[in-house]
């Protein structure tokens, strides 16, 4: 079924909108001892289901967690969601996104 993008009932670009941030869960991943049920894990995909039901191009990146500790020393994802048809642009910023907080290899001198 199209959504009301792709079938020009709406405009494509909301002036100054390229992209949307939006956190991927509502916490970091959780141990797989600590889920209780499945109802629980469904829980966490929540967030990414408005970008799905609206046929947007959208993608999660794990970002280094801003202060990790003993108890949650996981990473946590972000949703990046695109304009509809802007999926090389998305997968760029992804990709950009993917090495957020995280140490980047030394280069080496060039001669």
């Amino acid at each position: 079924m199209p959504s009301a993008l792709s079938t020009g009932e709406m405009p494509i670009s909301p002036a100054g909108v390229d992209f949307l941030l939006t956190p991927a869960t509502l916490s970091t991943a959780p141990r797989l001892d600590d889920l209780e049920q499945n109802v629980e894990s469904w829980s966490q995909d929540q967030l990414l289901v408005p970008a799905s039901l609206a046929g947007l191009p959208a993608m999660v990146v794990p970002v280094k967690c801003p202060k990790p500790t003993a108890a949650k020393p996981w990473p946590v994802g972000v949703q990046i969601i695109g304009q509809w048809g802007a999926e090389p642009m998305l997968f760029h910023l992804g990709s950009c996104s993917s090495r957020l907080g995280h140490e980047q290899p030394q280069r080496m001198p060039t001669p």
